[in-house]
């Protein structure tokens, strides 16, 4: 077609998020052209909020794309990308990683045969990929050179069950101080409400947490009701977190820059009905948790931001170790949150030392599958 142009990708689901996965090669190399290819594809921006022009669904967790190119490393097979595209904007923001895209890199890069034929002759086969800030592992079984997708495995947010796969987060000494502030607790002065306190925490993807027991609002059908008031009250927290940590200097900037910190609500465990009618236990989770993301309520948690929780919970004095602390003496470093789709578990390593705290590995548990393959028409 003259006025459209095509492009290699695969849409793939990678835990409770899905997303466009492209070969870097097959992408212009100037930024610009290659972000115009990137928006059109998952059809960004739509004033509407629907990416009706594109394979996106008006949703933070289906509005990615991963860039993967073969690694100059010996030691590592891939360096990839990730993407979180706004919906209404036109923004990209580079700056985190998807914790449940990560677990589709080594699928993806089996098919597109980026991995030597001699380690797809094993059963069990664990693909590296490099970011700019940590080490993906994903580990998963192989079947006649293939990754095996049928199994028992399910996780909250998808209803079918798959073959596991592990991932594992390796950090390097970019994630020291992941107290950005240096404090376990900020406290911001809200004209309504009050003193409000917080925990920002940088691991994994940036999140500032605050606790529902320090607000007057029902949670109990928080997915579902139009809480307004809770909504706006925690994008102004948002944007109080993103000022104080020197990423935005006014309200306004922090409400442009969605990509750079999520917000998150936690509370105590009680029992719940989970958004699929499931009854989830007091005694199944350490905390609930429900999670904002490009300004949208994430319809489960999503894991770059559970691995920010995590790191909280071992951190004496944040108000996540606060709520979860008799949970996790229990349980050493890991732990079971309690979200919107169901729960999740994942277990963090942090340490202390005369620099401040820091995030050495994170692992968890999710599925993976292609959705479809071919290419993307891009219109000119």
């Amino acid at each position: 077609m003259a006025d459209q142009i095509t492009i290699p990708a695969i849409l793939m689901r990678g835990g409770t998020s899905k997303g466009l996965f492209f070969l870097d090669s097959d992408l212009p190399q100037e930024m610009e052209s290659k972000e115009d290819i990137i928006l059109a594809a998952l059809g960004s921006p739509d004033t509407y909020g629907h990416q009706i022009d594109g394979l996106g669904s008006g949703m933070s967790s289906t509005s990615k794309a991963v860039l993967i190119r073969p690694s100059s490393q010996r030691e590592v097979d891939l360096y990839c990308q990730f993407a979180q595209v706004a919906i209404k904007d036109r923004y990209i923001d580079y700056s985190g990683f998807c914790g449940n895209l990560a677990s589709a890199i080594g699928i993806f890069a089996v098919e597109k045969n980026l991995i030597p034929q001699d380690k797809l002759k094993e059963d069990q086969i664990v693909v590296s990929a490099k970011t700019d800030n940590c080490l993906i592992l994903s580990e998963f079984s192989l079947e006649n050179g293939y990754p095996k997708i049928k199994g028992t495995t399910h996780i909250s947010g998808v209803s079918k069950a798959y073959a596991p796969i592990k991932v594992s987060i390796i950090y390097n000494s970019q994630t020291l101080n992941i107290l950005p502030t240096g404090q376990a607790i900020n406290i911001f002065e809200h004209p309504t409400y009050g003193s409000i306190p917080t925990s920002i925490i940088s691991a994994g993807h940036p999140t500032v947490f605050l606790s529902a027991n320090h607000l007057p609002f029902k949670l109990e059908n928080f997915f579902t009701d139009n809480l307004t008031e809770l909504f706006t009250l925690m994008e102004w927290v948002r944007s109080q977190a993103l000022i104080e940590i020197g990423k935005a200097n006014t309200i306004e900037e922090a409400g442009q820059k969605q990509g750079l910190l999520k917000v998150a609500l936690i509370d105590t465990p009680e029992s719940y009905t989970a958004s699929n009618g499931e009854l989830i236990l007091r005694d199944r989770h350490h905390l609930r948790a429900w999670i904002i993301s490009m300004n949208k309520k994430h319809h489960a948690f999503t894991s770059s931001g559970a691995i920010s929780l995590a790191s909280a919970a071992s951190i004496p004095g944040t108000i996540v170790n606060e709520i979860a602390k008799n949970g996790l003496n229990a349980c050493g470093n890991k732990m079971i949150i309690g979200h919107p789709s169901g729960t999740m578990e994942i277990e963090a390593d942090v340490s202390q030392s005369q620099d401040g705290w820091s995030l050495i590995k994170a692992s968890y548990y999710r599925t993976a599958r292609i959705l479809m393959r071919g290419e993307v028409f891009i219109p000119l």
